[in-house]
């Protein structure tokens, strides 16, 4: 049974501050090594500006992912719903060619969305799409914070959506390269063990 790990990064403008985007690609290149190594698939989607966009379907070729992984531009609003949707798509598309597939979607993200799908109010559009992703089988998820919590105005909204996602939680901190290769081994771990 293969693993497909699909990071759904946020591009917008907040992530191009203080360096959080040169971390995140820092930590996602290694992991990537690791994913070569064990014959893990990756797929990257980045949200930003007034959608999502699928950058590397599922591949196993480290060069390519690597390389699309450095030229992953940022700048504009926040489409999280955007990334959400498209996530839960990729999920679906993939279950049609490989239906023994586990998935492991790996979200980055302050959570602060600026800019949704419909007329109707982002939070509530957000709670919609969690819900589609909490109901896919054989997929676990992993949500990193890249809000600055030394930031005196915080808004905590990465927690709520990891809830929602019954995901494993975990702040920029944590995405040194080396802590990011643990938790998705861990995680990996526990899919195995729920079969």
């Amino acid at each position: 049974m293969g693993h497909l790990v699909v990071f759904v990064v946020d591009g917008s403008g907040s992530m191009g501050a203080q360096k959080r985007m040169v971390e995140t690609k820092g930590a996602v290149q290694s992991l990537l090594l690791d994913c070569y190594q064990k014959r893990d698939k990756v797929a990257f989607i980045v949200f930003r500006r007034d959608g999502a966009e699928v950058v590397v379907p599922p591949t196993s070729s480290f060069e390519r992912a690597g390389r699309r992984l450095r030229e992953i531009p940022v700048g504009g609003r926040t489409p999280l719903s955007a990334g959400l949707l498209e996530a839960y798509k990729l999920v679906k598309r993939t279950e049609l060619q490989r239906p023994r597939t586990r998935y492991l979607v790996v979200l980055v993200t302050d959570g602060r969305a600026n800019q949704g799908l419909t007329r109707e109010p982002i939070d509530r559009e957000i709670a919609k799409i969690t819900a589609l992703l909490s109901g896919l089988k054989r997929t676990d998820y992993v949500v990193v914070d890249s809000e600055d919590k030394k930031n005196l105005i915080r808004m905590d909204l990465a927690p709520r959506l990891a809830r929602g996602l019954g995901a494993r939680y975990f702040q920029l901190a944590d995405l040194r390269s080396d802590n990011l290769t643990g938790i998705v081994r861990d995680a990996k771990k526990a899919q195995v063990g729920n079969d």
